[in-house]
């Protein structure tokens, strides 16, 4: 039997992180969900998920930062990070170096 897949997800719109939440855990996904960034941050950097699903634009750190942030730290361990977005015009030049993938948010 496989495991789970096991995903962070990093929003600071609490509504819609409750509700992709609770649809990706209706898909059997272990889903962890983060309003705030720095806390997410930490979460990755002590266990590691199989897939970081984040937001750009978010207080105190944004989605890229926070891809570059775990990169850094874990190296070959870092996880696969895709950016959902509404404002993919506005990335730095730096993104799809440190991005598995870019989506537009519903």
């Amino acid at each position: 039997m496989t495991a789970p897949l096991r995903l962070v997800l990093v929003d600071d719109d609490e509504l819609l992180l409750h509700v992709t939440t609770r649809a990706l855990s209706r898909e059997g996904i272990v889903v962890a969900g983060f309003c705030n960034p720095l806390t997410a941050r930490s979460a990755i950097l002590r266990e590691p998920p199989d897939l970081v699903l984040t937001d750009f634009e978010m207080p105190g750190l944004d989605g890229v930062a926070l891809a570059r942030d775990a990169r850094a730290t874990l190296g070959d361990g870092c996880p696969p990070f895709v950016l959902w977005t509404g404002s993919r015009a506005r990335l730095p030049r730096e993104a799809p170096a440190l991005l598995d993938a870019v989506i537009d948010k519903p």
